[in-house]
């Protein structure tokens, strides 16, 4: 089908747009690529550390990203692992979106370009790699499962794709059998027992709806930093909103304004696809709607729930409208301003992430003159929410032990060393006794650096303002760059 490929040629070239940008940064990518990196150490058998102690490698399984990021990493580096899962994870999902059109709505494949402006937005930029990727494969598990049931021996592929969407994230088999069980309600519900059938849709979605409410309702270990108003995220179309909702707010309005007519279009002129995909579709929008405006709890902002959910809601609203849009000549209209406002938001998402670069090229070059197998402990700077985890950056980079309060960078137990740190630590890292007790005693030395990362204009946090008079009495600045400022012992 030559235009069916020709939209798959557009959607790969708006997927792969990040491998010319200068620079990508997301809030977990460098968590997912220190993961792959831990991965590789254990498979290789040994651990990175030094002074007897050692990265904490025993809780690390592997995951669904480790595929896509290990290989980049050993080839060309962490920050090109990052960027290879961003393509990745916004790549699948739109792979996933052309399959669905192309076999629900083969007249008017062009549909598919609908969902650009859904890949790209919030989620990516935290770094849900494992959840987007999850989605992507539950929506192909679906498309294979109901083109199975049209006839045919695609159960497998549909199993296989099954399988993968639950390694990718747990939550995604939760989202295919909601997909399944109405599709099927849908199909098979007649005259005589359509109470009966809806009545098992409806089972079926509150057990499946249990496990994230019951999450939610958790009490949470940790104060979210942020509080969103629900229904300001919802006219805000906040999923979409990248770095800067204040620059993006005219392409959001024209994005929004061009989804309602395509939908409206789709309405009024389009007929319904097979298995009544598009009722499916809306109806599990509309639930995820549901969720994330009724579901506020401390723990699932912590989890990011509503925001998981309204993203699932706006993802499925324009799949629903892509299978049932005909092939009209306003439609293909509307379809080339939709790209064009996505490539607008691309090249925004560029000129936002560029500054990003200068942390990347410090990082590096402190990276650089850090001697082999040492222990840094790392404080931190600012209130930028995407260098949040650098410091994992830095685990990918130094081929030593990184301690640092913020993210999950540890070290493991048995060795005296290991012992008798826990003991200086006492669980409060940031209350700097440990640093004085070591300026004091040279021999327990365990850490030969500090590494304050963040620019020099920003804030310290508690780590940084702790340690600061141990820094200036016993330490001396060996690096000074404007985004790290690296201290050894006298």
């Amino acid at each position: 089908m030559p235009g069916s490929r020709s939209v798959l040629v557009v959607l790969l070239a708006f997927a792969v747009a990040p491998l010319a940008f200068r620079h990508v940064r997301t809030l977990d990518g460098p968590l997912h690529v220190l993961h792959a990196d831990h991965l590789a150490h254990t498979l290789a058998g040994d651990a990175p550390g030094g002074h007897g102690l050692v990265v904490d490698l025993s809780r690390d399984l592997p995951r669904a990203t480790d595929l896509i990021a290990l290989p980049v990493l050993r080839l060309a580096g962490p920050f090109a692992a990052q960027r290879a899962l961003v393509v990745v994870a916004m790549g699948l999902v739109l792979l996933a979106s052309w399959c669905m059109v192309r076999r629900l709505n083969p007249t008017n494949p062009w549909a598919s370009l609908l969902v650009l402006p859904v890949a790209t937005g919030q989620l990516l930029l935290h770094g849900f790699f494992g959840f987007l990727l999850g989605t992507a494969c539950a929506v192909l598990a679906w498309d294979r499962w109901c083109a199975w049931r049209e006839g045919g021996r695609r159960w497998m592929v549909a199993l296989g794709f099954a399988l993968a969407a639950a390694w990718c994230h747990r939550s995604a088999p939760l989202l295919l059998v909601l997909l399944v069980t109405w599709s099927e309600v849908l199909r098979q519900r007649g005259p005589g027992n359509r109470r009966g059938w809806w009545a098992l849709g409806l089972g079926v979605s509150l057990a499946c709806a249990a496990m994230p409410v019951w999450q939610a309702l958790q009490r949470t270990p940790l104060e979210p930093a942020r509080t969103v108003d629900p229904w300001a995220a919802v006219l805000g179309l906040h999923p979409l909103v990248l770095l800067d909702a204040e620059a993006e707010r005219p392409l959001l309005l024209a994005t929004a304004a061009l989804l309602l007519a395509l939908w409206a279009i789709a309405r009024r002129s389009g007929r319904s696809a097979a298995h009544r995909a598009d009722v499916v579709l809306w109806g599990l929008a509309g639930v995820m709607l549901a969720v994330a405006l009724l579901v506020r709890t401390r723990m699932s902002g912590l989890l990011y729930l509503p925001d998981r959910a309204l993203w699932l809601a706006l993802l499925l609203f324009a799949l629903g409208v892509a299978v049932r849009l005909p092939a009209r000549r306003v439609a293909f209209v509307l379809l080339a301003g939709l790209c064009l406002l996505h490539g607008a938001r691309l090249l925004l998402l560029e000129r936002r992430w560029a500054p990003y670069a200068a942390a990347q090229n410090d990082m590096e070059a402190v990276a650089r003159s850090l001697p082999t197998n040492r222990v840094v402990a790392v404080a931190h700077r600012g209130s930028d929410w995407l260098l949040h985890n650098a410091a994992a950056d830095l685990c990918t980079l130094h081929d030593g032990l990184v301690l640092a309060g913020r993210g999950d960078h540890w070290y493991a137990r048995g060795t005296p060393q290991a012992e008798r740190m826990r003991v200086l630590l006492a669980g409060r890292m940031c209350d700097g006794y440990w640093l004085r007790h070591m300026a004091r005693t040279p021999s327990e030395r365990f850490v030969d650096a500090v590494l304050v990362l963040g620019p020099d204009t920003g804030a310290t946090d508690a780590c940084a303002g702790a340690w600061a008079p141990t820094l200036r009495m016993a330490m001396d600045t060996v690096l000074h760059r404007p985004n790290a400022v690296l201290h050894q012992w006298r």
